[in-house]
């Protein structure tokens, strides 16, 4: 990124705003970013100003956020949380207690603090180069450090990778390397002059030749948001302050949102028809519910973010008076009724009240709908039961398919999954970008309509050769290609990926299912290292060794698997199928049952638990530990089944009989207990 000195222009912020003037900055669209000194060079007083804003905090190098040390969870998998004097950085450190009662753990170290720090910060790190949330988050309302959204015991893994969007909106311009999210070149820390004001490079240009305007027109060579027509200045805020169900940004590429272009044109927001919910960054939608908005609309001054918040100088230390002004250049000829009821005396006190959000615990937030004040006023809850998307803002219904989709990825329900294809379906001769024809595959493919996305996935490859797209056309059509058409494909993809793992696991998969273990062996050997992040790594190494017999091995590699993620059903299984082998059922049977204690609804721990109980004449025991409803798993019911035949229940061992052939109708057990029942 360049810096530059510049000659001096000045910056305007807006108010209450007429629809009245229309500018376009059509210079600003091409332009390149140059970084906030560039800008402080001539608004200094402006740049110094904006320091005490939140998002010129919204993101840091965490060095000087102190906060007491931590543990918290479970004597099975607790977190502590330390501050490491020497390097000035946050260390998480993750302790699982083992099966052979002695204890494991990794740690990681913060690179990164996301937040102003008005509610929370949350810590990311990079050791690896890839940018990773950590699993634990310090709430500064409630003075508490608790597990990062999302996160809990059993699932606070060191391995959430930061997306682009994320970034976008908790910092300046950033850059990917490659293709793949979490790795970024990073040269400015907090949201900067040119996420509102687009990139100034022809801006520069223009100051250092003498070019800027000399009169009073407007310098069409950086975007002003105030020369912007309310919609476009709204768009400015609601790039990060509009929450939507999912969002579809049209490149695929995560590039930072230009106001130089209608938001409409880079990003489409969808929501579910009937959700009602507060969410950190709803601002937008609440306050256009607001009778102060809508009453406005007919006026030559249209209610707008700016009109109440300069996003050049903080706010939170202004006091009443500071919002109250504004309240009362409408309603200063009104009685002010109640506002001795209020400690902080200020109107938002009672018309935006702070409110819990749904997706951000231990902190509260303005609910920016100004509405008559409310009594114990808490979040409308979401409505249930509706899975119809509807596009909320932007240009495109072409793309609800992709919504569908990204909700069936984060909801895990088939509804939405099927809407995705059915949307896909009705648009999927006029899908050209390589992006979204993507999505369309991975759709059909979890859909089952493998006839359809392997036709569509060698449409994909004649048109992009990005990495995931290739790894997609793989999972499909490896099996049908020779193994060095496949080989040199993994290796060009690898290549273009920095070896990112997951692709490398899938090679190793595709070699292993093909028995060239020593192929394997010779890719995974020099990624046995301990800042190896990816647990799959070390599972994948221990299935060779099992092919070879190597159970001491083995168990050394499903260890290693296992501290990095305690929560793989196939690793916790295969590491006590070799505790067995080695003469160590003790063993197998705690690392079954710690299992289930961090993943309760895991059929597979419980139908390998049950087996193994069952086999020991523990039959009551291995009828508790399998007796849940529903039961999905045929191995699970024809376990169950055989558990209580050697009860001598029939009845119910019939029952799960049947149920496992209902769903497996070859299941060999199951039929072996019906025809001896």
């Amino acid at each position: 990124m360049k810096y530059a000195f510049l000659l001096c222009s000045t910056i305007v912020i807006a108010g209450c705003t007429s629809e009245s003037g229309r500018t376009t900055f059509d210079q600003v669209i091409g332009a390149t970013y140059m970084g906030d000194q560039s800008c402080a060079t001539c608004h200094e007083e402006i740049y110094l100003s904006y320091q005490d804003h939140g998002m010129a905090r919204s993101m840091s190098d965490g060095s000087d956020i102190l906060f007491p040390d931590t543990t918290i969870g479970t004597a099975l998998l607790r977190y502590e949380v330390r501050w490491d004097t020497t390097s000035r950085r946050i260390i998480q450190r993750e302790i699982q207690q083992w099966y052979d009662g002695t204890e494991r753990s990794i740690a990681d170290t913060a690179h990164y603090a996301i937040g102003s720090g008005s509610a929370a910060h949350t810590f990311l790190s990079s050791d690896r180069g890839v940018l990773l949330q950590m699993p634990i988050t310090r709430y500064t309302q409630a003075n508490k450090w608790d597990f990062s959204p999302g996160y809990g015991v059993g699932i606070g893994r060191f391995d959430r990778v930061i997306p682009m969007r994320c970034i976008n909106c908790h910092n300046g311009p950033t850059e990917r390397v490659g293709e793949r999210d979490g790795v970024y070149r990073i040269e400015q820390l907090g949201i900067g002059c040119e996420n509102c004001h687009g990139p100034g490079s022809v801006h520069v240009e223009k100051q250092l030749r003498g070019m800027a305007p000399v009169d009073q027109s407007i310098d069409l060579s950086i975007v002003n948001p105030a020369h912007l027509t309310v919609a476009r200045q709204m768009d400015v805020c609601q790039q990060c302050h509009l929450q939507a169900t999912e969002s579809i940004e049209h490149t695929g590429t995560g590039i930072l949102y230009n106001p130089a272009v209608p938001l409409s044109s880079h990003t489409t927001y969808y929501r579910e028809r009937n959700e009602n919910a507060f969410e950190v960054i709803s601002h937008v939608e609440r306050l256009t519910e607001s009778a102060c908005y809508t009453k406005s609309l007919t006026t030559d001054n249209i209610l707008t973010c700016t009109t109440c918040h300069n996003p050049h100088e903080g706010f939170r230390d202004k006091g009443a008076d500071y919002f109250n002004a504004t309240c009362l250049s409408c309603h200063g000829g009104e009685v002010i009724h109640e506002q001795a009821l209020f400690d902080d005396q200020s109107c938002i006190g009672c018309h935006m009240q702070k409110v819990s959000a749904d997706d951000a615990p231990h902190a509260s937030f303005t609910d920016h709908f100004i509405r008559a004040r409310q009594v114990d006023i808490v979040a409308d809850p979401p409505k249930q039961g509706d899975v119809t998307l509807e596009r909320y803002y932007g240009k495109s219904d072409s793309l609800i398919y992709r919504a569908y989709y990204q909700r069936y990825k984060t909801t895990g329900k088939s509804e939405y999954l099927e809407n995705a294809k059915l949307a896909y379906m009705d648009v999927i001769d006029i899908i050209k970008s390589p992006e979204n024809i993507h999505v369309g595959i991975l759709a059909l493919m979890d859909g089952q309509q493998m006839g359809l996305a392997r036709e569509k996935s060698r449409e994909l490859l004649a048109i992009s050769r990005k990495a995931e797209h290739v790894n997609t056309f793989l999972q499909i059509w490896q099996n049908d290609l020779q193994e060095a058409e496949v080989t040199a494909i993994y290796n060009q993809m690898l290549s273009r990926s920095n070896n990112d793992a997951r692709y490398i696991n899938n090679y190793v998969n595709y070699l292993i299912a093909n028995d060239r273990h020593d192929i394997a062996e010779s890719i995974l050997d020099p990624l046995l290292r301990p800042s190896t992040g990816d647990h799959l790594i070390f599972f994948n190494r221990s299935i060779i060794a099992l092919s070879k017999g190597e159970l001491t091995e083995a168990r050394e590699y499903l260890e290693l698997a296992m501290q990095r993620n305690p929560v793989d059903e196939d690793v916790r299984n295969n590491l006590a199928y070799v505790l067995q082998q080695l003469g160590r059922p003790d063993y197998a049977e705690t690392v079954l049952r710690q299992g289930l204690s961090l993943i309760p609804s895991s059929e597979i721990l419980r139908a390998n638990l049950g087996a193994q109980l069952t086999h020991a004449g523990r039959h009551r025991e291995a009828v508790d530990v399998m007796s849940i409803e529903p039961v999905i798993s045929s191995n699970l019911a024809a376990n169950l089944a055989l558990a209580h035949l050697n009860l001598g229940n029939n009845e119910e061992a019939r029952r799960w009989a049947m149920h496992a052939i209902t769903i497996e109708p070859e299941h060999r057990l199951a039929l072996q207990i019906r025809e001896a029942l």
